[in-house]
């Protein structure tokens, strides 16, 4: 019945070290920076393997095989002690690893020569696991963390069992032992108990670990948020700021520009008396400086009540066709007085446009970005040069407009200028008037729309920007 036992506990404990061995191989591939498991892994796979063996006497005892897993055995705990090492973060030298394992083989060595009883044997054999061990519990002591104090301690505490196990051996209590053979079987039943338990809590130490830092990474990356919410939010702040400033300075600008617009215009039409030709030369470049400064205010006016959020949008449902209905003749009338080619075409696309498909967008805040588009298209282009219009269906239930032109192209080291604020991406020494808001407030009133914009260009062919919004 004792034998049944002890092989049935045999076979319990083989089993839980081939479990451990998955469990912890699944864990090290998605933990791989937790130092230590690839040993822990390796000792357990020894243990089982030693275990396995040691449920056949007959094969147990035979004189190499015998040999052969005594130093398995004490293999396992060396790998055992390194993964705590590492785990812990003690560096250990490679020197003290060596030298118990050459230690132990050489006392295999004298004890093929010299043969020495099974108590020598058990007992050196002991001596050597209990040296490992004390050094596992050296390394655990640098462990600190209160987080998972509970795990080191009971580790600590299957450590000091499986060493007051092996202490027992050496130590002769009359009365309490009778039969020294029963005790030393039901010892070596309690150290592979006490092992399977080893690596268990070994495991449930290093989950531990994981879910220490976890929980640090966590409250880290909300400390990181909170610090990027509140700095968004002091951006948005000093952005309504500007915007604000810059709303009422351009309304304090626009009020004596305006008078200067309207007595340079005086002027000009000789109701105040006729001017000579250099007068009228002089008044007239007033004017016109006077209308690209107005331009520019108006559009920094604009720009700043888009970022500022204080745009009225009034989306009323429109049907593409409808719209390319009103919005030809204007675009017409515009191309022929600027002197371009101009055509209309349909998008080359698969997909039909249903009866009931509207889009939802503010006709003010429409004809503001075809006419900035177009505007732009006509600048950067050449006379008699062509510019098209294409809509359609897309592919993703949105309606383009796209305006294609065959001016100067955007050299592609400034695409990433081409929206950006007061940027004329390359433009600025060019010769050609602008201030670069005309693209910011296009971005802005699509956006508004929930539609979306975008570009294509290249140096001296030509460029295309569209717009889009969700069908409806």
């Amino acid at each position: 019945m004792m034998e049944f036992d002890i092989f049935t506990i045999q076979l319990m404990i083989t089993l839980t070290h081939v479990v451990l061995c998955v469990v912890i191989y699944n864990f090290s591939r998605k933990n791989s920076d937790i130092e230590g498991l690839k040993w822990c892994i390796y000792a357990s796979l020894l243990l089982s393997v030693e275990g396995f063996v040691s449920m056949f006497p007959e094969i147990r005892t035979a004189v190499p095989i015998n040999y052969v897993l005594n130093f398995i055995g004490v293999l396992a705990y060396v790998l055992l002690m390194n993964g705590i090492w590492q785990f812990c973060h003690v560096k250990i030298q490679e020197i003290y690893i060596w030298a118990i394992l050459l230690s132990y083989i050489l006392f295999e060595i004298m004890d093929a020569l010299l043969s020495f009883n099974i108590n020598i044997r058990l007992n050196v054999t002991a001596a050597f696991i209990s040296l490992v061990l004390l050094s596992c519990m050296y390394a655990l002591n640098h462990l600190n963390k209160k987080s998972y104090f509970l795990e080191k301690l009971f580790l600590q505490i299957l450590i000091t069992a499986h060493i007051l196990v092996y202490l027992s051996w050496f130590i002769e209590i009359e009365g309490v032992i009778q039969d020294n053979l029963q005790y030393r079987i039901l010892s070596f039943a309690a150290i592979y108990v006490i092992d399977a338990m080893i690596i268990i809590d070994l495991l449930f130490l290093i989950m531990a670990r994981r879910r220490y830092q976890l929980f640090f990474e966590n409250n880290r990356y909300k400390k990181a948020q909170e610090g990027i919410s509140d700095a968004l939010s002091k951006a948005n702040m000093a952005n309504k700021s500007k915007s604000i400033f810059l709303t009422n300075l351009s309304h304090e600008l626009r009020t004596p520009l305006n008078s200067i617009l309207g007595f340079s215009e005086v002027l000009l039409s000789d109701i105040a008396g006729k001017l000579s030709d250099k007068q009228s030369e002089f008044v007239k470049s007033i004017n016109d400086s006077g209308k690209s400064l107005h331009k520019l205010i108006t559009g920094l006016l604009n720009l700043s009540n888009i970022e500022a959020g204080i745009v009225d949008i009034d989306l009323v449902d429109e049907k593409p066709d409808e719209i390319m209905g009103w919005l030809f003749p204007k675009i017409k009338e515009e191309m022929k007085e600027k002197q371009r080619r101009f055509s209309i075409d349909k998008l080359d696309s698969d997909f039909e446009l249903r009866e009931k498909d509207v889009i939802k967008v503010d006709i003010k805040a429409f004809n503001q970005i075809m006419k900035s588009l177009l505007d732009n298209a006509i600048k950067y282009s050449q006379t008699n040069s062509r510019i098209r219009l294409i809509h359609g269906k897309t592919d993703h239930d949105k309606y383009r407009f796209s305006i294609i032109d065959e001016g100067i192209g955007i050299d592609k080291r400034h695409f990433h200028n081409v929206f950006k604020p007061l940027n004329r991406a390359g433009f600025e020494y060019q010769g050609v008037d602008g201030a670069g808001t005309g693209l910011p407030i296009t971005k802005g009133l699509t956006e508004l729309m929930d539609g979306t914009i975008g570009f294509k260009s290249e140096s001296y062919v030509g460029s295309e920007f569209w717009v889009e919004f969700p069908l409806y």
